[in-house]
């Protein structure tokens, strides 16, 4: 009786189904970037692991532009394509 609803039919099939691609895409990105320092330093030094996570921050700046070119592209090739098709 302090506002909350007895008795709640939360959609769960639905939020699982939207959120796990989403968790998954997440947890890839995260063992991506654990997963090349680990193979870095089982196969160099800790002179190359450490001048490889010198230069990530930077070199992730190239996704940035990725996705910056992908919201600027889809909607023109789809605005494209349908005129194609018409």
């Amino acid at each position: 009786s302090h506002g909350f609803p007895r008795s709640s039919s939360v959609p769960l099939r639905e939020i699982y189904g939207f959120s796990a691609p989403l968790f998954s895409t997440d947890l890839a990105f995260l063992v991506r970037g654990s997963l090349a320092v680990i193979l870095l330093e089982s196969f160099a030094s800790t002179t190359a692991v450490a001048e490889f996570r010198a230069v990530l921050p930077i070199a992730r700046l190239n996704e940035v532009v990725l996705v910056s070119f992908s919201f600027l592209f889809v909607p023109l090739a789809a605005v494209t394509l349908r005129k194609l098709d018409s």
